[in-house]
């Protein structure tokens, strides 16, 4: 706030920032919220001739650019885009983190000798599931089998095969971890899809009331082209 009130004293009508890392960003908001225009540009696109830089000539070369109009504004989101962008971005980082925690979990199966990917196409489907979670609460595979889907084409007897191996306690707490810590993704990730589709309820509404309106405008365009055609007819 003392750079904005320093700026307004001295009459400063426009700012340039270069997007540095994610330190601009508070800068920027300070700036227009106090109604100075403020312009982001790249680095790249402002870089100064080769030799030793400071901050200070670094913001001299800035403001001479911004004087002469020689800068190019990059895109700025609007609060309520970045917002959705923040969330879409962890929303993505949690997806792969899920998806590496599956692969975890298989290859903690592979190396206690269970290759359930030779007989299942899918492990993380319904009938992968099932057997993944009864090897790592200890039930019988006999009890396994006959919960698997009917519709699996798999050979029973084989796939039967391919589990009997011994877990040892270091696989149990392994597997028994990922698996929790999955759930717990998967929790966090669907509360988060859950506020994304809420976040993004006023484009929605804002897109099908622009639909409309061109909607109206086309049917109106329509009947004056019959009702033209009615009258030179």
């Amino acid at each position: 706030m003392k750079l904005c009130h320093f700026l307004k004293q001295h009459h400063i009508e426009l700012a340039v920032i270069e997007s540095t890392g994610v330190y601009w960003k508070s800068i920027y908001l300070s700036l227009v919220t106090t109604g100075i225009k403020t312009q982001v540009v790249n680095a790249r696109h402002v870089k100064n001739v080769p030799g030793r830089k400071t901050d200070v000539i670094n913001s001299q070369w800035l403001a001479s650019l911004g004087h002469y109009g020689l800068v190019r504004s990059s895109f700025v989101p609007a609060p309520q885009q970045k917002q959705l962008r923040l969330l879409t971005r962890r929303r993505d980082k949690q997806k792969k983190e899920l998806s590496n925690e599956k692969n975890r979990l298989h290859k903690t199966l592979d190396d206690a000798g269970i290759r359930l990917g030779g007989f299942i196409s899918d492990i993380n489907g319904k009938s992968g599931q099932i057997l993944v979670n009864g090897l790592i609460e200890g039930k019988p595979l006999c009890d396994l089998i006959k919960m698997v889907d009917p519709r699996l084409k798999a050979d029973r007897s084989e796939l039967m095969a391919s589990m009997d191996e011994t877990l040892t306690t270091s696989h149990f707490y392994i597997l028994r971890n990922i698996k929790n810590h999955i759930e717990f993704l998967e929790k966090q990730l669907a509360e988060l899809e859950t506020l994304i589709i809420e976040t993004i309820k006023p484009w929605n509404e804002m897109r099908l009331w622009n639909f409309c309106k061109r909607y109206r405008a086309l049917v109106l365009s329509v009947q004056l082209i019959l009702l033209v055609k009615s009258v030179t007819t």
